[in-house]
Protein backbone atom coordinates (compact mmCIF):
# COMPACT_ATOMS: atom_id res chain seq x y z
CA UNK A 1 0.00 0.00 0.00
CA UNK A 2 1.44 3.36 -1.05
CA UNK A 3 0.86 6.71 0.60
CA UNK A 4 0.52 10.16 -0.96
CA UNK A 5 0.41 13.71 0.38
CA UNK A 6 -2.69 15.81 -0.12
CA UNK A 7 -3.64 19.36 0.86
CA UNK A 8 -7.18 19.65 2.19
CA UNK A 9 -8.99 22.92 2.87
CA UNK A 10 -12.62 23.70 3.65
CA UNK A 11 -15.14 26.23 2.46
CA UNK A 12 -18.91 26.70 2.53
CA UNK A 13 -21.01 25.32 -0.29
CA UNK A 14 -21.33 28.14 -2.82
CA UNK A 15 -24.98 28.41 -3.82
CA UNK A 16 -26.27 30.31 -6.81
CA UNK A 17 -29.68 31.74 -5.89
CA UNK A 18 -31.98 31.80 -8.91
CA UNK A 19 -34.32 34.81 -8.69
CA UNK A 20 -36.97 36.02 -11.10
CA UNK A 21 -35.61 38.81 -13.24
CA UNK A 22 -37.06 42.07 -11.90
CA UNK A 23 -38.31 40.67 -8.57
CA UNK A 24 -37.04 42.72 -5.63
CA UNK A 25 -39.02 40.40 -3.32
CA UNK A 26 -36.83 37.48 -4.42
CA UNK A 27 -33.67 39.44 -3.61
CA UNK A 28 -34.99 40.27 -0.12
CA UNK A 29 -35.81 36.61 0.46
CA UNK A 30 -32.35 35.62 -0.80
CA UNK A 31 -30.69 38.04 1.64
CA UNK A 32 -32.65 36.54 4.54
CA UNK A 33 -31.69 32.96 3.67
CA UNK A 34 -28.03 33.87 3.22
CA UNK A 35 -27.95 35.53 6.65
CA UNK A 36 -28.57 32.03 8.03
CA UNK A 37 -25.64 30.42 6.16
CA UNK A 38 -21.90 30.32 6.72
CA UNK A 39 -20.50 32.02 3.61
CA UNK A 40 -23.90 33.47 2.75
CA UNK A 41 -22.45 36.84 1.75
CA UNK A 42 -20.45 35.11 -0.99
CA UNK A 43 -23.42 33.39 -2.63
CA UNK A 44 -24.36 35.19 -5.87
CA UNK A 45 -27.80 36.27 -7.03
CA UNK A 46 -28.57 34.87 -10.49
CA UNK A 47 -31.44 36.64 -12.32
CA UNK A 48 -33.40 34.25 -14.55
CA UNK A 49 -35.62 35.44 -17.37
CA UNK A 50 -36.44 34.50 -20.93
CA UNK A 51 -32.81 35.25 -21.91
CA UNK A 52 -30.54 32.99 -19.83
CA UNK A 53 -27.18 34.24 -21.12
CA UNK A 54 -26.60 36.46 -18.07
CA UNK A 55 -27.56 33.64 -15.69
CA UNK A 56 -25.20 31.21 -17.42
CA UNK A 57 -22.41 33.79 -17.26
CA UNK A 58 -22.86 34.28 -13.51
CA UNK A 59 -23.02 30.54 -12.83
CA UNK A 60 -19.63 30.10 -14.50
CA UNK A 61 -18.13 33.34 -13.16
CA UNK A 62 -18.86 32.45 -9.53
CA UNK A 63 -18.17 28.71 -10.04
CA UNK A 64 -21.19 27.82 -7.92
CA UNK A 65 -21.49 24.35 -6.40
CA UNK A 66 -25.25 24.11 -6.72
CA UNK A 67 -28.31 26.12 -7.73
CA UNK A 68 -31.30 27.00 -5.57
CA UNK A 69 -34.51 28.49 -7.06
CA UNK A 70 -35.91 31.09 -4.66
CA UNK A 71 -39.26 31.24 -6.48
CA UNK A 72 -39.56 28.30 -8.90
CA UNK A 73 -40.53 29.24 -12.44
CA UNK A 74 -40.45 27.63 -15.87
CA UNK A 75 -37.20 29.47 -16.67
CA UNK A 76 -35.49 28.34 -13.44
CA UNK A 77 -36.63 24.74 -13.99
CA UNK A 78 -35.14 24.79 -17.49
CA UNK A 79 -31.89 26.18 -16.11
CA UNK A 80 -31.74 23.50 -13.41
CA UNK A 81 -32.23 20.86 -16.09
CA UNK A 82 -29.39 22.33 -18.14
CA UNK A 83 -27.07 22.30 -15.11
CA UNK A 84 -28.24 19.08 -13.54
CA UNK A 85 -24.75 18.34 -12.19
CA UNK A 86 -25.12 21.40 -9.89
CA UNK A 87 -27.51 19.65 -7.55
CA UNK A 88 -27.14 18.75 -3.91
CA UNK A 89 -25.93 15.15 -3.53
CA UNK A 90 -27.38 14.82 -0.04
CA UNK A 91 -30.83 16.45 -0.02
CA UNK A 92 -33.40 15.49 -2.63
CA UNK A 93 -34.87 18.44 -4.53
CA UNK A 94 -32.14 21.04 -3.86
CA UNK A 95 -33.64 22.03 -0.52
CA UNK A 96 -31.96 24.34 1.97
CA UNK A 97 -34.54 23.61 4.69
CA UNK A 98 -35.85 20.17 5.55
CA UNK A 99 -38.14 18.91 8.28
CA UNK A 100 -36.52 17.16 11.24
CA UNK A 101 -38.12 14.64 13.59
CA UNK A 102 -39.14 17.57 15.83
CA UNK A 103 -41.43 18.83 13.03
CA UNK A 104 -39.26 21.93 12.80
CA UNK A 105 -36.93 22.73 9.93
CA UNK A 106 -33.19 22.23 9.94
CA UNK A 107 -30.65 23.69 7.50
CA UNK A 108 -28.87 21.39 5.09
CA UNK A 109 -25.65 23.46 4.97
CA UNK A 110 -23.33 24.84 7.64
CA UNK A 111 -25.21 27.72 9.24
CA UNK A 112 -24.10 30.96 10.85
CA UNK A 113 -24.88 29.67 14.36
CA UNK A 114 -21.55 27.81 14.12
CA UNK A 115 -19.85 31.20 14.01
CA UNK A 116 -21.88 32.52 16.94
CA UNK A 117 -20.97 29.50 19.06
CA UNK A 118 -17.33 29.65 17.97
CA UNK A 119 -16.92 33.32 18.92
CA UNK A 120 -18.75 32.80 22.18
CA UNK A 121 -16.32 30.01 23.12
CA UNK A 122 -13.19 31.84 22.00
CA UNK A 123 -13.94 35.49 22.82
CA UNK A 124 -17.06 36.23 24.83
CA UNK A 125 -17.62 33.38 27.26
CA UNK A 126 -15.69 34.98 30.09
CA UNK A 127 -16.64 38.60 29.48
CA UNK A 128 -18.70 40.41 32.14
CA UNK A 129 -22.46 40.13 31.75
CA UNK A 130 -22.81 43.81 30.94
CA UNK A 131 -20.22 43.63 28.14
CA UNK A 132 -21.56 44.37 24.65
CA UNK A 133 -19.62 43.83 21.43
CA UNK A 134 -19.85 45.68 18.11
CA UNK A 135 -22.17 43.06 16.68
CA UNK A 136 -25.57 44.65 16.15
CA UNK A 137 -28.91 43.24 15.03
CA UNK A 138 -30.34 45.93 12.76
CA UNK A 139 -34.14 46.34 12.65
CA UNK A 140 -36.37 48.67 10.65
CA UNK A 141 -39.99 49.27 9.64
CA UNK A 142 -41.20 47.29 6.67
CA UNK A 143 -42.87 50.40 5.25
CA UNK A 144 -39.59 52.33 5.33
CA UNK A 145 -38.62 53.55 1.85
CA UNK A 146 -35.20 51.94 2.35
CA UNK A 147 -36.48 48.62 3.72
CA UNK A 148 -35.38 46.61 0.65
CA UNK A 149 -31.90 48.15 0.79
CA UNK A 150 -31.58 47.49 4.53
CA UNK A 151 -32.47 43.83 3.99
CA UNK A 152 -29.83 43.46 1.29
CA UNK A 153 -27.19 45.57 3.06
CA UNK A 154 -27.48 44.38 6.68
CA UNK A 155 -29.25 41.03 6.49
CA UNK A 156 -31.99 39.74 8.77
CA UNK A 157 -33.03 36.51 10.42
CA UNK A 158 -36.35 35.49 8.81
CA UNK A 159 -38.94 33.94 11.12
CA UNK A 160 -41.04 32.29 8.39
CA UNK A 161 -39.17 28.98 8.07
CA UNK A 162 -40.15 27.31 11.37
CA UNK A 163 -36.48 26.75 12.21
CA UNK A 164 -35.17 24.50 14.94
CA UNK A 165 -32.82 27.21 16.25
CA UNK A 166 -33.59 30.79 17.27
CA UNK A 167 -30.94 32.65 15.28
CA UNK A 168 -31.74 36.04 16.81
CA UNK A 169 -31.25 34.73 20.33
CA UNK A 170 -28.01 32.97 19.39
CA UNK A 171 -26.76 36.20 17.80
CA UNK A 172 -27.54 38.40 20.81
CA UNK A 173 -26.36 35.92 23.44
CA UNK A 174 -23.43 34.28 21.67
CA UNK A 175 -21.90 37.48 20.29
CA UNK A 176 -22.98 39.72 23.18
CA UNK A 177 -24.70 41.81 20.54
CA UNK A 178 -27.17 44.64 20.74
CA UNK A 179 -30.35 45.51 18.87
CA UNK A 180 -30.37 48.75 16.89
CA UNK A 181 -33.60 50.01 15.34
CA UNK A 182 -33.64 52.44 12.42
CA UNK A 183 -36.67 54.64 12.80
CA UNK A 184 -38.68 55.43 9.70
CA UNK A 185 -37.16 58.28 7.70
CA UNK A 186 -34.31 58.73 10.20
CA UNK A 187 -30.70 59.10 9.06
CA UNK A 188 -28.04 56.42 9.46
CA UNK A 189 -25.49 57.59 12.00
CA UNK A 190 -21.71 57.54 11.43
CA UNK A 191 -21.41 55.13 14.39
CA UNK A 192 -23.33 52.50 12.40
CA UNK A 193 -20.39 52.26 9.99
CA UNK A 194 -18.29 50.92 12.87
CA UNK A 195 -20.76 48.16 13.73
CA UNK A 196 -20.82 44.60 12.44
CA UNK A 197 -24.18 43.23 11.37
CA UNK A 198 -25.60 39.73 10.72
CA UNK A 199 -24.75 39.52 7.03
CA UNK A 200 -21.11 40.40 7.73
CA UNK A 201 -20.94 37.55 10.23
CA UNK A 202 -21.46 34.99 7.47
CA UNK A 203 -18.08 35.72 5.84
CA UNK A 204 -16.00 35.36 9.02
CA UNK A 205 -13.27 32.70 9.31
CA UNK A 206 -12.86 32.79 5.52
CA UNK A 207 -9.67 34.78 4.97
CA UNK A 208 -9.08 36.31 1.56
CA UNK A 209 -5.99 34.57 0.18
CA UNK A 210 -5.56 37.14 -2.56
CA UNK A 211 -7.22 40.28 -3.89
CA UNK A 212 -8.43 39.89 -7.49
CA UNK A 213 -6.76 42.35 -9.84
CA UNK A 214 -8.68 45.60 -10.17
CA UNK A 215 -10.93 44.95 -7.16
CA UNK A 216 -11.22 47.69 -4.54
CA UNK A 217 -13.45 48.39 -1.60
CA UNK A 218 -15.71 51.41 -1.94
CA UNK A 219 -19.32 52.44 -2.49
CA UNK A 220 -22.11 51.57 -4.86
CA UNK A 221 -24.20 54.43 -6.24
CA UNK A 222 -27.66 53.46 -7.40
CA UNK A 223 -31.41 53.42 -6.95
CA UNK A 224 -32.39 51.79 -3.64
CA UNK A 225 -35.51 50.16 -5.11
CA UNK A 226 -34.05 49.04 -8.46
CA UNK A 227 -33.74 45.31 -9.06
CA UNK A 228 -30.68 45.79 -11.27
CA UNK A 229 -28.91 48.02 -8.73
CA UNK A 230 -29.62 45.73 -5.77
CA UNK A 231 -28.49 42.69 -7.74
CA UNK A 232 -25.26 44.33 -8.93
CA UNK A 233 -24.55 45.60 -5.40
CA UNK A 234 -25.06 42.12 -3.94
CA UNK A 235 -22.86 40.38 -6.50
CA UNK A 236 -20.05 42.94 -6.19
CA UNK A 237 -19.90 42.20 -2.45
CA UNK A 238 -20.11 38.48 -3.20
CA UNK A 239 -16.92 38.88 -5.23
CA UNK A 240 -15.03 39.85 -2.07
CA UNK A 241 -15.25 43.65 -1.97
CA UNK A 242 -16.38 45.61 1.10
CA UNK A 243 -18.92 47.99 -0.41
CA UNK A 244 -21.73 50.13 1.03
CA UNK A 245 -24.76 51.39 -0.92
CA UNK A 246 -25.20 55.15 -1.51
CA UNK A 247 -28.89 55.53 -2.55
CA UNK A 248 -29.55 58.36 -5.00
CA UNK A 249 -33.09 58.83 -3.69
CA UNK A 250 -32.10 59.27 -0.03
CA UNK A 251 -28.69 60.94 0.01
CA UNK A 252 -29.39 62.94 3.18
CA UNK A 253 -30.31 59.81 5.19
CA UNK A 254 -27.09 57.98 4.31
CA UNK A 255 -24.49 60.72 3.68
CA UNK A 256 -22.97 60.62 7.18
CA UNK A 257 -22.92 56.81 7.16
CA UNK A 258 -21.16 56.75 3.79
CA UNK A 259 -18.70 59.43 4.89
CA UNK A 260 -17.73 57.33 7.93
CA UNK A 261 -17.31 54.28 5.70
CA UNK A 262 -15.06 56.21 3.33
CA UNK A 263 -13.04 57.55 6.25
CA UNK A 264 -12.36 54.00 7.37
CA UNK A 265 -11.22 53.04 3.86
CA UNK A 266 -8.99 56.12 3.82
CA UNK A 267 -7.26 54.98 7.01
CA UNK A 268 -6.42 51.51 5.67
CA UNK A 269 -2.79 51.06 4.61
CA UNK A 270 -2.14 50.60 0.91
CA UNK A 271 -1.79 47.07 -0.39
CA UNK A 272 1.47 48.02 -2.11
CA UNK A 273 3.72 50.98 -1.25
CA UNK A 274 4.41 51.54 -4.96
CA UNK A 275 0.78 51.46 -6.08
CA UNK A 276 -1.54 53.43 -3.79
CA UNK A 277 -5.01 51.98 -3.33
CA UNK A 278 -8.03 53.74 -4.72
CA UNK A 279 -11.62 53.81 -3.52
CA UNK A 280 -13.98 52.26 -6.02
CA UNK A 281 -17.25 53.86 -7.06
CA UNK A 282 -19.46 51.18 -8.59
CA UNK A 283 -22.59 51.95 -10.59
CA UNK A 284 -24.51 50.75 -13.62
CA UNK A 285 -23.04 51.94 -16.91
CA UNK A 286 -26.08 54.07 -17.69
CA UNK A 287 -25.76 55.86 -14.32
CA UNK A 288 -22.08 56.73 -14.65
CA UNK A 289 -22.49 60.48 -15.10
CA UNK A 290 -24.93 60.75 -12.20
CA UNK A 291 -22.58 58.80 -9.93
CA UNK A 292 -19.71 61.07 -10.93
CA UNK A 293 -21.77 64.11 -9.98
CA UNK A 294 -23.00 62.72 -6.65
CA UNK A 295 -19.60 61.70 -5.27
CA UNK A 296 -18.01 65.06 -6.16
CA UNK A 297 -18.97 66.37 -2.70
CA UNK A 298 -17.46 63.39 -0.85
CA UNK A 299 -14.01 64.16 0.50
CA UNK A 300 -11.35 61.44 0.64
CA UNK A 301 -7.57 61.27 0.74
CA UNK A 302 -7.45 58.41 -1.74
CA UNK A 303 -8.56 58.87 -5.31
CA UNK A 304 -11.88 57.60 -6.60
CA UNK A 305 -11.82 54.87 -9.22
CA UNK A 306 -15.07 54.75 -11.19
CA UNK A 307 -16.12 51.19 -12.05
CA UNK A 308 -19.24 51.14 -14.22
CA UNK A 309 -20.74 47.67 -14.31
CA UNK A 310 -23.19 45.70 -16.39
CA UNK A 311 -26.55 44.46 -15.19
CA UNK A 312 -25.62 42.04 -12.42
CA UNK A 313 -21.89 41.85 -11.75
CA UNK A 314 -18.66 43.79 -11.98
CA UNK A 315 -16.15 42.49 -14.52
CA UNK A 316 -13.98 40.47 -12.18
CA UNK A 317 -13.43 36.93 -11.04
CA UNK A 318 -14.60 36.41 -7.44
CA UNK A 319 -12.04 35.20 -4.97
CA UNK A 320 -12.24 31.72 -3.47
CA UNK A 321 -13.17 31.76 0.22
CA UNK A 322 -11.37 28.83 1.88
CA UNK A 323 -9.73 27.96 5.16
CA UNK A 324 -6.00 27.41 5.43
CA UNK A 325 -4.94 24.15 3.68
CA UNK A 326 -3.90 21.26 5.91
CA UNK A 327 -1.45 18.56 4.84
CA UNK A 328 -2.60 14.94 5.24
CA UNK A 329 -1.34 11.51 4.19
CA UNK A 330 -3.72 9.37 2.16
CA UNK A 331 -3.51 5.64 1.50
CA UNK A 332 -3.38 4.53 -2.14
CA UNK A 333 -4.85 1.07 -2.72
CA UNK A 334 -4.61 -0.79 -6.04
CA UNK A 335 -7.41 -3.21 -6.91
CA UNK A 336 -8.81 -5.05 -9.87
CA UNK A 337 -10.77 -2.00 -11.04
CA UNK A 338 -8.02 0.56 -10.50
CA UNK A 339 -6.72 2.78 -7.72
CA UNK A 340 -8.46 4.14 -4.65
CA UNK A 341 -7.16 7.06 -2.58
CA UNK A 342 -8.46 7.05 1.00
CA UNK A 343 -7.89 10.59 2.30
CA UNK A 344 -8.46 11.40 5.99
CA UNK A 345 -10.47 14.55 6.63
CA UNK A 346 -8.63 16.93 9.00
CA UNK A 347 -10.41 18.77 11.78
CA UNK A 348 -13.29 20.70 10.31
CA UNK A 349 -13.66 24.46 10.85
CA UNK A 350 -15.73 26.08 13.59
CA UNK A 351 -15.66 23.08 15.90
CA UNK A 352 -16.90 23.87 19.40
CA UNK A 353 -18.80 22.31 22.27
CA UNK A 354 -22.19 22.61 20.65
CA UNK A 355 -25.21 20.63 21.75
CA UNK A 356 -26.93 21.11 18.41
CA UNK A 357 -27.27 18.17 16.04
CA UNK A 358 -25.57 19.53 12.93
CA UNK A 359 -23.44 16.57 11.79
CA UNK A 360 -25.57 16.16 8.66
CA UNK A 361 -24.90 19.71 7.45
CA UNK A 362 -22.82 19.97 4.27
CA UNK A 363 -19.60 21.80 3.46
CA UNK A 364 -16.93 21.50 0.78
CA UNK A 365 -13.52 19.85 1.17
CA UNK A 366 -11.05 20.98 -1.51
CA UNK A 367 -8.44 18.30 -2.24
CA UNK A 368 -5.17 18.97 -4.04
CA UNK A 369 -2.59 16.20 -4.51
CA UNK A 370 1.12 17.06 -4.46
CA UNK A 371 2.16 14.31 -6.91
CA UNK A 372 0.60 11.52 -8.96
CA UNK A 373 3.42 8.98 -8.94
CA UNK A 374 1.52 6.60 -6.66
CA UNK A 375 -1.16 5.93 -9.29
CA UNK A 376 0.64 5.87 -12.68
CA UNK A 377 -1.51 6.41 -15.73
CA UNK A 378 -4.19 8.08 -13.62
CA UNK A 379 -4.82 11.57 -12.24
CA UNK A 380 -6.67 13.47 -9.54
CA UNK A 381 -5.95 16.79 -11.24
CA UNK A 382 -8.17 16.73 -14.33
CA UNK A 383 -8.42 19.79 -16.61
CA UNK A 384 -10.63 22.60 -15.37
CA UNK A 385 -13.63 21.92 -17.61
CA UNK A 386 -16.81 22.57 -15.59
CA UNK A 387 -18.94 21.01 -18.33
CA UNK A 388 -17.33 17.66 -17.51
CA UNK A 389 -18.16 17.88 -13.80
CA UNK A 390 -20.66 15.02 -13.90
CA UNK A 391 -18.21 12.81 -15.84
CA UNK A 392 -15.46 13.55 -13.31
CA UNK A 393 -17.78 12.84 -10.40
CA UNK A 394 -18.99 9.52 -11.80
CA UNK A 395 -15.44 8.34 -12.49
CA UNK A 396 -13.66 9.68 -9.42
CA UNK A 397 -16.37 9.47 -6.74
CA UNK A 398 -18.86 7.04 -8.38
CA UNK A 399 -21.76 9.27 -7.33
CA UNK A 400 -22.63 11.78 -10.10
CA UNK A 401 -23.15 14.94 -8.00
CA UNK A 402 -20.56 14.63 -5.23
CA UNK A 403 -17.56 16.33 -6.83
CA UNK A 404 -16.90 19.79 -8.27
CA UNK A 405 -13.92 20.63 -10.43
CA UNK A 406 -11.50 23.34 -9.27
CA UNK A 407 -8.31 24.72 -10.73
CA UNK A 408 -5.52 22.44 -9.58
CA UNK A 409 -7.74 19.90 -7.88
CA UNK A 410 -11.21 18.77 -7.02
CA UNK A 411 -13.76 19.57 -4.33
CA UNK A 412 -16.03 17.11 -2.56
CA UNK A 413 -19.34 18.08 -0.97
CA UNK A 414 -19.25 16.22 2.34
CA UNK A 415 -21.18 16.14 5.57
CA UNK A 416 -19.68 17.16 8.87
CA UNK A 417 -19.68 13.61 10.23
CA UNK A 418 -17.55 12.19 7.38
CA UNK A 419 -13.99 11.30 8.40
CA UNK A 420 -12.55 10.10 5.07
CA UNK A 421 -12.92 10.91 1.39
CA UNK A 422 -12.58 8.00 -1.05
CA UNK A 423 -11.44 9.02 -4.53
CA UNK A 424 -10.68 6.87 -7.56
CA UNK A 425 -7.93 8.43 -9.72
CA UNK A 426 -9.18 8.94 -13.26
CA UNK A 427 -7.59 6.97 -16.09
CA UNK A 428 -5.62 9.24 -18.42
CA UNK A 429 -6.89 7.19 -21.36
CA UNK A 430 -10.55 7.74 -20.40
CA UNK A 431 -9.88 11.42 -19.72
CA UNK A 432 -8.27 12.07 -23.10
CA UNK A 433 -11.05 10.30 -24.99
CA UNK A 434 -13.70 12.28 -23.07
CA UNK A 435 -11.94 15.60 -23.74
CA UNK A 436 -11.81 14.84 -27.46
CA UNK A 437 -15.47 13.86 -27.38
CA UNK A 438 -16.35 17.10 -25.59
CA UNK A 439 -14.61 18.99 -28.41
CA UNK A 440 -16.64 17.07 -30.99
CA UNK A 441 -13.73 14.90 -32.15
CA UNK A 442 -13.98 11.12 -32.42
CA UNK A 443 -10.76 9.52 -31.20
CA UNK A 444 -9.43 6.07 -30.44
CA UNK A 445 -6.13 4.61 -29.27
CA UNK A 446 -3.95 3.68 -32.26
Amino acid sequence: MAVATFYVSFRPVRIGFLVRDGSVEDIIQTAGINTLLWGGLYNPVVPVGSDTRLAEHLIRLFAVDLLYPVSPSDESRDLLAAYRYLRDPHVIGNKIFYEAHTKRNEIAFMDSVHLMEYYYDTEFRHKPEEFRSRWALIEWSQDDALSALFAVAFGSFPDCYNLENDFKQFFLNGLRGTTLRIEKSSALTPEMAELSYPLLLTCQELPMRYRPLGCYDGIYVGNESSFDDLTAFWNIRSSGMRVEFFPVGHLDRTRDFIAAHLSRLDSKPDTSPNFPDEIAVYCLEENFQEAERLVADLKTKKKFLFCPTVKAAYRTRPFSATTKPRQVLGNIEEGRLGYTAVIPVPEKPLTCNSRRHTESQSLVASVRPTTGFQYPGHTLQPPFLPDLTEFYSRKIAIFPWTLRIEKGGIAAIIRRYEETIDLHPLSNHDLILRCFDFAGIAAELS
